[in-house]
């Protein structure tokens, strides 16, 4: 069984696929690794990584009448520098049907995947232009990961307008990872006023170099983050706590 996890963020911008990338990289030195870029409103990995997609991306199981593992699977490619991480490419120029609706479809096979961890970036789905409701796609998520990272920058324009939405949404079992900005004072103060006003979720500080990302995506290459797994504890075997 795998052991599925989410990564997301409140809205555009944030970091959340450099983060699920780095996440997934590091997670792959040990462990096999599936890294799915579910962002509906389109997908950046494989353009990132400067990825052959050979055709295959997740827009293909959003037509499947019936999902399993094989599936998803069958979508996915293997990183040509790194055999244990195989990675399912994005929608490229349109966006897909609300996270709400689709991770339902996901949810078994998810788990029953061949692979110790799933990581999926989600992009911004609580901010999904036709959500009903971003506490129930919370719910939804909720259900089919077993931890979600929720990825915030160091950047007091967004910050009201995320906690606001992540007090409604309520997102279950997610760590809040702030994303440090190099030489900035704002990352101890985002994660002293994250603390104060959504208690009870614990938050992590991601030092984010933008210029060393800038370079990393113009050369195809992964933000590396020694140790990150470790450090968020995902480096216990795939289907225990």
């Amino acid at each position: 069984m795998s052991y599925p996890v989410a990564v997301l963020t409140t809205r555009p911008g944030q970091g959340s696929t450099t983060f699920a990338l780095s996440l997934a990289w590091d997670l792959a030195l040990t462990r096999s690794v599936t890294l799915i870029d579910a962002d509906m409103m389109g997908g950046t990995l494989a353009d990132a990584l400067e990825l052959d997609t050979q055709g295959r991306s997740i827009a293909h199981l959003l037509t499947a009448t019936r999902l399993d593992a094989a599936l998803i699977d069958g979508q996915a490619v293997t990183h040509p520098e790194r055999g244990s991480l195989r990675i399912i490419p994005g929608l490229r120029g349109f966006s897909g049907p609300s996270l709400g609706r689709l991770i339902p479809r996901l949810a078994t096979s998810l788990v029953e995947m061949k692979t110790d961890f799933v990581v999926l970036d989600l992009g911004c789905p609580l901010a999904f232009p036709d959500l009903d409701s971003p506490r129930v796609t919370a719910e939804t998520l909720g259900h089919a990961v077993r931890r979600m990272f929720v990825v915030l920058r160091d950047d007091p324009t967004f910050l009201p307008g995320s906690i606001q939405l992540l007090k409604f949404a309520r997102v279950p079992r997610a760590d809040l990872v702030v994303m440090k900005r190099k030489g900035s004072r704002m990352g101890r103060i985002t994660t002293d006023v994250l603390g104060a006003q959504l208690p009870g979720y614990p938050t992590w500080q991601f030092d984010w170099d933008e210029r060393k990302g800038q370079l990393a995506t113009y050369e195809g290459k992964v933000l590396e983050q020694p140790g990150l797994a470790d450090t968020l504890r995902l480096s216990a075997p795939a289907g225990r706590s």
